[in-house]
């Protein structure tokens, strides 16, 4: 996609945005030297040097990759990510999250597992999108907070997750969406909580002892054709709540 038409998009949505009053979208920055470490605005858990977090893209749209290469992981835990803070915290339950992304796996087993995880100021977590490697497999199970899983997805596809907040009592409601596959659920006491920081992650797959090779790489902004239309149904949504 051109910048200029990207641009032009951009200000049409948040045009539409602002008339759907509360939402906030989670982002990132993405932009950077490709294959080169993520660095401005963003924090590793640890400095191992087979852990990774580099500048990628999608098509030629920015992304980021994080994941590990084959280590033994004598000298470090098993898990490690990256934190971004947006800046000004984000009401949990205005928020929409639609990003897209892809698994890369060079190894056949063992494989990693990843996350997103959506934490306060207090890094106390909010909602976790878990990618779970089926063990032998190229799949990974996709579940919100650990909930059963409600979709797998296949390395080297290109997925978009949606992933949308609302309130119900004193909790935060959420509807997800991978491709065609949906789910919905509560987040206890959410509905005063706010976001002050994204995190993407890769851990150790149920059982394996050491990292293989994969990635996750993920876009922070959907497609233009999803944001357009899904602002029309979030809208109509919080209107409802209100």
């Amino acid at each position: 996609m051109k910048i200029k038409t990207f641009l032009g998009v951009s200000m049409a949505i948040a045009a539409m945005s602002s008339l759907c009053y509360g939402v906030q979208y989670v982002t990132f920055p993405a932009n950077g030297t490709m294959n080169t470490a993520v660095t401005t605005g963003w924090t590793y858990s640890d400095a191992g040097l087979d852990r990774a977090a580099f500048y990628n893209n999608i098509g030629g749209t920015p992304a980021v990759s994080v994941g590990a290469y084959f280590d033994d992981y004598a000298t470090a835990g098993p898990d490690f990510y990256i934190n971004h803070a947006p800046g000004a915290s984000i009401n949990l339950t205005d928020a929409v999250l639609s990003w897209n992304f892809t698994i890369t796996d060079a190894t056949i087993n063992p494989r990693n597992d990843f996350s997103f995880n959506l934490l306060n100021a207090a890094n106390t977590n909010l909602a976790t999108v878990n990618f779970v490697n089926a063990i032998g497999t190229p799949f990974w199970n996709v579940n919100i907070n650990g909930s059963p899983n409600f979709v797998a997805v296949e390395q080297g596809g290109n997925y978009t997750i949606n992933l949308a907040f609302g309130t119900s009592g004193a909790d935060a409601s959420y509807t997800a969406s991978v491709n065609a596959f949906n789910t919905s659920g509560l987040i206890t006491g959410g509905a005063s909580q706010s976001i002050a920081n994204v995190r993407i992650g890769a851990s150790l797959g149920a059982g394996n002892a050491t990292f293989g090779d994969s990635f996750i790489t993920v876009i922070p902004e959907p497609g233009t054709t999803v944001l357009i239309s899904i602002v029309p149904v979030l809208c109509l949504l919080r209107r409802r709540r209100d």
